[in-house]
Order: C-alpha cells, then structure tokens, then sequence
C-alpha cells in the first residue's frame, strides 16, 4: 500500500474516532448528574425559583385587587390547574396524565391578571426547553378555590423543596403552608423581598 493512501487511512480512522469520541462528550455533557449538566442547572434552578415566585406575587396582587384568586370563580370541586408554559407538548402531558382538575391555558390565565393587573403582566417559561431526567419543564399554578399553590421543579434539592425523584425537586408557595409537603406560604418566603414582587 502507497504511503499516501496508508495516511489517508489513518486520518480517516483518528477522525472516526474523534467524531464518537464527541459525540459521547456532547451525549454524556447532557446527563443528569454531569459537570456540564450540573453547571447549567445550577444557573437556572435560582430563575425557576424567581419565576415561581413572580407568578405567586402576581396571584396575591390580583387577589388583593378582587377578594378572589386568579379563575377561582370556575373551582367546581376540583382543582383549577394552569401548566405554565408556552410548549403545547408540555400541555398535553399533564392534561392527559396529570390528576382530575379543570385546565385552563397559560393565555387563560395571562388574560385573567392583565385584566386586573395591566397589560404588561407576562408568565414566564422554564428556561430549559428540552426534557431532561424526566423532570417537567413548566410551573404550576393550582386554585382550590379558597386557596392557591404555584409550583416550580429544580434540580437541585434545598431545604425548601420536596424530592419527587432522581434530579427532580418541587419548589412550591402558595397562600397555605403544609410542613410535610414542604410547600410554603408566598408570605413567609418572600415577605417583601424585591425579587419576590410579582411586578405591577
């Protein structure tokens, strides 16, 4: 065999080898539990926290405007539940697995506090858009008609979030607190704090 072409072969055969060698980096880099996962989690877990907390301080404003929670007036029983998110698969899960509630639309529930609250109340989105570790990427608001919880899901445990799995902790306020749920009151966790304001 030529010189040449025994060099091309090697070439070739050490940029196979590269180009799995990457592509199990990039697969591995995405795992639960890796460097890179753990570094990109971490970033996001604090604004899961922030938008949890934004959606429950805009429930408390409209609740203080008009006596009642967000779409309260449609509790029958159960559960009023609004995934927040602006992902339609997202959306089709919990309504065909989540528990019995009455959905209403992330847009439902936008309108219902713009009316009240002005035009530039917006809900925000998880940050991360791509299912990972079987952990939802949307927040929860749930009316039991005297009562609210929104709920947000980290990665990280803290000492104010339940574990639900492996890399999956539910970060939960509402205008109740249950000790053994690990959900707290919006009061006791943001008690005027300025990332806690819910804006208008």
């Amino acid at each position: 065999m030529k010189k040449g072409v025994r060099v091309g072969l090697l070439v070739l055969l050490i940029s196979a080898v590269l180009v799995v060698l990457v592509a199990a980096l990039v697969i591995y880099a995405g795992s639960p539990g890796s460097l890179v996962e753990d570094w990109y989690q971490a970033g996001v877990d604090p604004v899961r926290v922030e938008h949890v907390n934004h959606i429950a301080g805009l429930v408390e404003k409209y609740r203080e405007r008009t006596g009642r929670w967000p779409l309260a007036e449609h509790y029958a029983g159960v559960p009023i539940v609004v995934i927040v998110t602006t992902r339609s698969a997202d959306v089709r899960f919990y309504e065909e697995q989540g528990p019995p509630a009455t959905y209403f639309s992330r847009d439902t529930l936008q309108r219902t506090l713009r009316s009240v609250l002005g035009d530039s109340v917006e809900l925000p989105d998880d940050p991360q858009s791509v299912v990972n570790s079987g952990r939802p990427n949307v927040y929860l608001y749930k009316c039991t008609g005297d009562d609210y919880f929104v709920a947000g899901h980290l990665y990280a445990a803290t000492d104010l979030t339940r574990p639900v799995g492996p890399f999956y902790n539910k970060y939960e306020v509402g205008s109740t607190a249950n000790k053994a749920r690990k959900i707290h009151r919006y009061i006791d966790v943001c008690d005027d704090s300025p990332d806690c304001s819910g804006a208008p």
